[in-house]
């Protein structure tokens, strides 16, 4: 039994779409965030957001911020970009990123370099989390416009009612009441 992460109460949505993709995580591959600036640097077409831990930079498509973001900065990138990218290095193996519910509570496809990630989500969420292995394959999806007729809203819808505070209080439930059955079995 998988118990899901509650998303926040207070989510707003928002259309007005200000970037393309943004990408806030804490702990994103730097290797990808170079990457991401030379694929973009001679792009003025799109509009990249990306947190760096190491360097600020601003040249074509692509600005680069570091530092710590307050909630309401950070929200308001996830709220106004069309994906976010969740570009963690390869040693992110058993854990998850918190950018990857942030963006899927808010209805914004998921772009990852992470097999495991796309795999799972879109097993469960389908079409939600798209599998990106480089930053070419970032600018791939934009000009290909992947997500463009997508009927995903129901994807979206499963995963926000999952992770519900009262989805989950449901499932506990039904995990305490099934283990405390199994216990008076064994006495």
């Amino acid at each position: 039994m998988v118990v899901p992460h509650p998303i926040r109460d207070d989510i707003q949505q928002n259309s007005n779409i200000k970037n393309d993709c943004v990408g806030l995580c804490n702990s994103n591959s730097e290797k990808f965030i170079d990457e991401m600036c030379e694929v973009f640097k001679n792009d003025d077409k799109y509009k990249i957001i990306l947190r760096s831990k190491k360097q600020k930079f601003s040249s074509g498509s692509v600005k680069i911020i570091s530092g710590f973001l307050d909630a309401e900065v950070y929200y308001n990138y996830i709220n106004t970009s069309k994906t976010v990218i969740v570009p963690v290095p390869n040693s992110y193996k058993y854990r998850l990123s918190g950018s990857i519910y942030d963006a899927l509570s808010r209805r914004k496809i998921v772009l990852t370099n992470n097999s495991f990630y796309a795999d799972a989500y879109n097993k469960l969420y389908s079409g939600t989390c798209i599998f990106v292995s480089n930053a070419k394959d970032v600018k791939s999806y934009f000009e290909n416009n992947e997500s463009e007729g997508k009927n995903i809203d129901s994807s979206f819808k499963k995963f926000i009612y999952d992770h519900q505070k009262t989805s989950i209080a449901i499932r506990m439930e039904k995990v305490i009441k099934e283990t405390m059955e199994e216990k008076n079995d064994y006495n």
